[in-house]
Formats: structure tokens, C-alpha cells, sequence
């Protein structure tokens, strides 16, 4: 009767898992720094090098007295001062902005507008009325629940405070 060889030995499997990586080596539920070297590499005296981990550090939240704040964009995060909510930094529109839940709802466009985040039929009444524009990111299309501004700046910070409710309820 003759006895076959299994299709790879434990140390072999091991071998081949080092060599594949993370790939099977995941699969297996192991490190692959864990796992022992080939023996070629161990009859060498080689011995696996382990690395520290780098340590996941928390993202730094900016606040509007670390952040340089747009003076004109100042009154708007100057009314959010006491809502614990509301976060200004981040990114945007490639623009810093103020958030709620982490959710974008005003900011100072590149183009130095203010921008908010309103509702569609609020919008568009806005915009009938000659008050404001459809919101264009850059790519040419038009923006339905974004608003921007080119003046105006007094009723800024209420029209924030109506973004700040319609993003902030969801």
C-alpha cells in the first residue's frame, strides 16, 4: 500500500504564507510578522525583524480661535460659538466651512462667496428673488440645495442658522 504525501506539510504552508504576504496570512487569522520564517532563511540563523506599530492618532478638530477664519466669514462662526454641534474645518468644496454632524453647511467659497446649504424650495425663492445664486463647484453643474452669495454679508449668519437646522435635523 503506498501512503501519500500530503499536498504541503505545515512547515511549508508556512513558508508559502510568509512569502505570499498579508494574503493568505489573513486568512489563516495570523501576522504575517508572527509567522517563523522559511526554513532556508532559519538553517541561515535569520530571525524575522519585528517593527513598532505606528499609533492611530486622532485627527486635530480646529476651532474658530485656532483656525484662521475669513474676516468676512468671522460673524458667522462668531454665532456658533456656543453650539457644541457645530465644528469649523475640514474640507469642502476644496473650501473650510462650518459643520454639523460632520456635515458641510456654510463657507466662504474660492471665489470668496458665501455658500449655504439650504432647502430646494428655499433656494429656489432665493434665487427668484434676485438674492442669491445656484452654487457651482467648479465642474458647471448647478447645485439645487446650495445657495451662494456675492454681498449681503449682514444676513449671513441667519441664513447659517437656517443651514444649520436643515442639515443638522438629519
Amino acid at each position: 500500500m503506498r501512503i501519500r504525501r500530503p499536498l504541503l506539510y505545515p512547515a511549508e504552508l508556512r513558508a508559502l504564507v510568509w512569502f505570499v504576504g498579508l494574503g493568505l496570512a489573513s486568512v489563516v487569522g495570523a501576522n504575517y510578522h508572527e509567522l517563523p520564517l522559511p526554513a532556508s532563511d532559519m538553517a541561515k540563523g535569520g530571525a524575522m525583524k519585528k517593527t513598532a506599530r505606528k499609533k492611530p492618532t486622532a485627527p486635530s478638530k480646529k476651532t474658530s480661535a485656532t483656525a484662521d477664519v475669513e474676516p468676512k466669514f468671522a460673524p458667522v462662526v462668531a454665532a456658533f460659538a456656543k453650539d457644541r454641534e457645530v465644528t469649523y474645518g475640514g474640507k469642502g468644496f476644496g473650501s473650510t466651512g462650518l459643520k454639523v454632524k460632520g456635515k458641510l453647511f456654510a463657507m466662504i467659497s474660492s471665489k470668496g462667496k458665501f455658500v449655504a446649504k439650504l432647502p430646494k424650495d428655499r433656494v429656489d425663492e432665493l434665487v427668484r428673488l434676485g438674492q442669491g445664486e445656484y452654487f457651482d463647484p467648479g465642474h458647471g453643474r448647478l447645485m439645487k440645495e446650495w445657495i451662494s452669495f456675492d454681498g449681503g454679508a449682514k444676513s449671513w449668519p441667519d441664513l447659517a442658522v437656517e443651514a444649520r437646522r436643515f442639515v443638522g435635523r438629519a
